[in-house]
């Protein structure tokens, strides 16, 4: 299949795609312009049949805040950067080893 029957092949699919997209997102539920606020009050719900809140406080845990440096934090960067150099490695050989199409000369 050659590159011009892709790209027609995929930009008629892509556009069947975008067309399908807004019915399918048309729903059966009415709209109402009402604020969130408002609709809560329609329906009964406010602050007076709010639930009782019970408040915990929980003691201050020990942290490790000696202001040094700290290895973990270290490590975790160090290995997240070489994750990305290893992906941009890998997609810059990916582009720079395409196969070369061959030139012909009329004989």
């Amino acid at each position: 299949m050659s590159s011009h029957r892709i790209t027609r092949a995929a930009g008629l699919a892509v556009s069947i795609a975008a067309l399908a997209a807004p019915s399918a997102s048309a729903s059966n539920t009415p709209q109402t312009l009402m604020s969130p606020d408002a609709q809560d009050a329609a329906a009964g719900r406010g602050t007076y049949s709010a639930p009782e809140v019970t408040v915990i406080k929980v003691p201050a845990g020990g942290t490790n805040d000696s202001g040094g440096f700290q290895w973990t934090d270290a490590g975790v960067g160090a290995g997240g950067m070489l994750g990305v150099i290893v992906l941009a490695g890998g997609c810059a050989a990916l582009v720079t080893q395409r196969p070369h199409r061959r030139s012909t000369t009329a004989q």
